[in-house]
């Protein structure tokens, strides 16, 4: 029996079929893709997890071992890195930062905080420890004052001993400093408080064998200026006259830096001066001034 031929489709046919696929890639392309929430930025839920490891280096700025940082091999030699202030903007690693000034006191904002600075914490990455936590700056977390007044009383007069205190409170097996001097004349009422401290973390060590102080040689706290009765201030002296050098080589840079823009200054006013009084000896239109 002979098959029967294939009926073609009649032209309506095809133009239907054509406008319900294009009907379809529309559809398909009208649908909304869904997007990824952006991962948002979420400080620890609790302070015992800023600890990572079982060594800490509580760190400043001062210049006389400022140097010595264990980086970029800190995450090889069991080190947490903690900083405060500005320092997490100048430093290539920093695992927790210490910023102990209320935001709403007017001199935060207006005499040593700079915009950029406080832009950098919002933008942090990393736990920064202050007075509480501030909505616009995520990764803040509260520092446990009051866990650390019961546990150490209140002798706390600036960032450094709050810091070697929640150390301490951490357990970590070993507390290294790293440019801490309490040298600078601010921070001379202040040495007090953080030697107190240091003495509680020999006195732990001597008697429950942690936590470790490590303390560079070049390092000014915990000295005097000599042995009362058996040595003279010499070293002492040599350290000190290293740091006045270094402020003083800073002094002459600033200097010579501002002494370089005052003479960019003066040319460009004698150019534009110049330039005036061309444009009136040869432009001005003849009657007019």
């Amino acid at each position: 029996m002979a098959e029967k031929p294939k009926e073609e489709p009649n032209e309506a046919e095809v133009a239907a079929k054509r406008a319900i696929g294009k009907d379809k890639q529309l559809q398909k392309k009208q649908e909304p893709k869904e997007v990824k929430k952006k991962e948002e930025k979420k400080a620890p839920s609790s302070i015992l997890t800023i600890k990572q490891r079982d060594k800490v280096v509580v760190g400043g700025f001062s210049p006389t071992t400022k140097h010595l940082y264990p980086y970029p091999d800190a995450k090889a030699d069991g080190y947490d890195i903690w900083g405060c202030n500005e320092l997490g903007m100048q430093s290539p690693r920093m695992d927790v930062m210490f910023e102990i000034h209320d935001m709403a006191f007017p001199e935060f904002v207006n005499s040593f905080r700079n915009k950029a600075y406080i832009d950098w914490m919002k933008a942090a990455t990393i736990p920064i420890l202050m007075v509480k936590h501030y909505e616009d700056i995520p990764m803040s977390i509260p520092y446990p004052v009051n866990q650390i007044l019961q546990e150490f009383g209140g002798f706390f007069n600036n960032t450094i001993s709050f810091m070697l205190a929640l150390a301490i409170h951490l357990k970590y097996k070993e507390i290294q400093l790293i440019g801490i001097d309490m040298s600078h004349p601010s921070e001379w009422d202040q040495r007090a408080s953080v030697c107190m401290l240091l003495g509680q973390i020999v006195g732990m060590f001597k008697t429950q064998g942690w936590p470790k102080l490590v303390i560079p040689p070049e390092a000014l706290i915990l000295k005097c200026p000599y042995l009362y009765g058996f040595q003279n201030a010499t070293p002492m002296k040599v350290a000190l006259d290293q740091t006045i050098a270094y402020y003083q080589g800073q002094a002459n840079t600033y200097a010579a830096q501002m002494g370089q823009m005052k003479a960019a200054y003066d040319a460009a006013i004698g150019m534009s001066q110049g330039t005036e009084q061309f444009v009136r000896q040869h432009f001005t239109i003849p009657g007019k001034r």
